[in-house]
């Protein structure tokens, strides 16, 4: 049993706060391909998504003939259950006079969103993406962002949905650039205010405060077109002979479902948010390493 100091909680109150969480903290996913619904799945069932291969160009003067058209499917295993279970007794519902509940939502969200990525940046492998590129957090400037860009042109990776994931220590860099900062101080102050760095050639800049596993290879971030790692998450089945309150919370944006869970179990009031998803290695060229050593 959770020891823990809790105020009153709302079911519908919690329910609000948890979609506000998710518009906010999800919005990296935008750098994947992502395949959410809400609909039922248990652990373990599989979703396929399908890739389309580019078609070659014939000399119509010559012949006409049709060509082969072709897709490679990805199979992505729900493979990971996951989820927070809050509880607290019924003298600290009583007793307390901060809604902790409420206060836990947010970070809640966020661990389940970490958990997600953490899976996601271990398949970023020299094994499943070989192009890479050294460049140390200090070095980390608007000339390199350009470089990478290039990388991704020559390797003729798609020039929609570009994103860059990057540690603190690196984001932290391009804030400070001199070839960023005098631009958005006349243009855009925003960039000033809020310390949301600007998409910066080509690329959505997302700053990711979790672990980047180095992963023995020193990977300190991302450079990516989306079909370059796939996710697939779905929310378990309702229980049976379920006594509490059972919740679906969709994030309208992205499509990522989190079931939400209110119950008593004669001890603790408990709340859960959980869902079931897996990752999957994708086009292997959409995606280029930033490596820090």
């Amino acid at each position: 049993m959770a020891t823990n100091t809790l105020g009153g909680v709302n079911a519908t109150r919690i329910s609000q706060l948890t979609l506000a969480a998710l518009q906010t903290t999800m919005i990296p996913f935008k750098a994947f391909t992502t395949d959410f619904s809400p609909d039922v799945a248990s652990a373990g069932s599989a979703v396929s998504t399908r890739f389309v291969t580019n078609p070659t160009v014939s000399n119509f003067a010559a012949t006409r003939s049709s060509q082969n058209s072709t897709t490679t499917a990805k199979t992505i295993t729900l493979s990971s259950y996951v989820g927070v279970d809050l509880g607290f007794t019924d003298t600290e519902m009583s007793f307390s006079d901060v809604k902790l509940v409420e206060m836990f939502i947010k970070p809640a969200v966020v661990a389940i969103y970490e958990n997600v990525m953490a899976a996601v940046l271990a398949l970023a492998t020299s094994a499943n993406y070989s192009q890479n590129t050294l460049i140390t957090a200090a070095n980390f400037s608007a000339s390199n962002v350009a470089g990478l860009a290039t990388s991704l042109n020559t390797a003729k990776v798609s020039s929609v949905g570009r994103s860059i994931i990057a540690s603190p220590t690196y984001a932290d860099t391009l804030r400070k650039d001199s070839n960023i900062l005098p631009a958005y101080a006349i243009g855009d102050p925003n960039f000033l205010k809020n310390g949301v760095i600007p998409r910066l050639h080509n690329f959505d800049i997302y700053e990711f405060n979790g672990t980047i596993p180095s992963n023995s290879e020193s990977l300190a971030g991302l450079a990516l077109a989306p079909q370059g790692i796939c996710i697939a998450a779905r929310q378990p089945a309702v229980p049976r002979n379920w006594a509490g309150q059972v919740t679906s919370i969709t994030d309208p944006e992205s499509g990522l479902t989190l079931q939400f869970r209110d119950f008593y179990d004669n001890q603790e009031q408990r709340t859960q948010l959980c869902l079931i998803y897996g990752v999957q290695v994708g086009v292997a060229a959409n995606v280029w390493r930033v490596r820090s050593a």
